[in-house]
């Protein structure tokens, strides 16, 4: 089979829909062989061998039974994300009025950022599926993120009314940090420590498994401390702007 743009994406879109019913990276690994297989004896796509790819992985006989664990193991999954965007919320005003050398205020819209991105993260968990078979619902929810981001700082400087919260800056800064190397560290060792189910094939040599390991392992890890190396970066760049 030579693997063109559009039967590399056809194997991509089933090998996924494989993925979100909990098939096993072995029997995916089989899936695609089979498929690959199919078409180079017989010079059909995949397409044309076996339709549409969500419809074909449906109706495999592979996908164990959706349970309600599922949603709660990636409701679970997203706590380390939630602890460590909402950390990086207090952390940002907090370590500017710590340079300032006065108080670090909160108001109410700021709080209602910081809730609406938290319930924005667990509704695209809890949604997952959807998310990766509509791109527009994807799109829609990667720009919903920043737009809070964008949200808060502004109403940080134009809302009018009181703060509902007026705190010392410094111990702020401290737990807002805490919240953030915990929250990295705890999923960098969740995902270090958990079982890994990569996807396998018939045809792969224990050296292409590995090297796909490793990768696979720097990408899963890395996102963890994408929230820290921001927040080192924003606290470098205020301190270059106060001195």
């Amino acid at each position: 089979m030579t693997e063109t743009r559009t039967d590399k994406k056809w194997l991509d879109n089933f090998a996924l829909e494989l993925r979100l019913h909990n098939v096993s990276g072995q029997d995916v690994g089989d899936a695609l062989a089979h498929v690959e297989s199919y078409c180079a004896d017989s010079g059909e796509t995949p397409v044309e061998a076996f339709g549409d790819p969500v419809e074909y992985a449906q109706r495999l006989e592979l996908r164990p039974e959706e349970s309600e664990g599922d949603l709660h193991r990636r409701l679970r999954y997203a706590l380390p994300s939630l602890a460590g965007v909402i950390g990086l919320f207090v952390f940002l005003p907090a370590i500017r009025a710590a340079y300032r050398g006065g108080p670090v205020t909160i108001n109410i819209w700021q709080i209602g950022f910081i809730l609406l991105l938290a319930a924005i993260i667990i509704a695209a968990i809890a949604n997952l599926g959807i998310l990766v078979r509509n791109k527009w619902v994807l799109i829609a929810f990667a720009v919903a993120g920043p737009l809070c981001g964008v949200g808060f700082a502004i109403s940080g400087t134009t809302a009018a009314g009181s703060p509902a919260l007026v705190l010392p800056a410094l111990p702020v800064v401290i737990a807002a940090a805490v919240v953030l190397v915990a929250a990295a560290l705890w999923g960098h060792l969740r995902d270090r420590n958990e079982d890994r189910d990569p996807i396998i094939r018939p045809t792969d040599t224990s050296t292409t498994t590995a090297k796909n390991h490793r990768w696979s392992r720097i990408l899963q890890i890395l996102p963890h401390w994408l929230l820290v190396l921001a927040a080192a970066g924003t606290a470098l760049f205020q301190y270059f702007l106060v001195t």
